[in-house]
């Protein structure tokens, strides 16, 4: 009885050491972690995910929504470089906002910034929220590829 106790420990042991945690740096994981967070209403860690300005605002946001806002899926489409070390990103979100059951799907993009190795939502033009929410400053734009000193 120990003996296959022991063996089902082991392997359950072996089954977790093949699962990898996504790291910080690897945008496409980050995005899709963010994503996966807003979908499942962990509004907390989807927040962390954020410009460290507005992660309050944009918690407020999502826990005032989360009774109405339904994320069923995305994916990721395109990204694409853009001075200052960031990042656009243009991915299909598809969702709906109860009380009505019609499932809307839109293109979005995101401008992800990376900061100490690690990734923040900067801003978001469509989709099922706004980014930045309401209360929050706007990122700065980023600098145009031609501008001058």
């Amino acid at each position: 009885m120990h003996r296959a106790w022991w063996i089902a420990g082991l392997g359950l042991v072996l089954a977790c050491a093949g699962v990898q945690n996504p790291k910080d740096d690897d945008l496409r994981v980050v995005v899709d972690r963010f994503l996966h967070d807003v979908r499942w209403q962990y509004t907390d860690t989807a927040a962390a995910r954020v410009l460290p300005a507005c992660s309050d605002e944009f918690q407020d946001a999502l826990d005032d929504a989360k009774d109405d806002l339904k994320v069923t899926g995305w994916e990721i489409r395109r990204a694409e470089p853009i001075p200052g070390d960031g990042v656009k990103i243009r991915l299909q979100i598809s969702y709906y906002l109860l009380p009505s059951t019609v499932l809307k799907e839109e293109t979005v993009e995101q401008i992800w910034k990376q900061e100490d190795k690690k990734w923040f939502l900067q801003s978001q033009a469509g989709g099922p929220f706004e980014f930045p929410p309401k209360g929050c400053p706007p990122a700065a734009a980023p600098e145009p590829a031609n501008a001058q000193p």
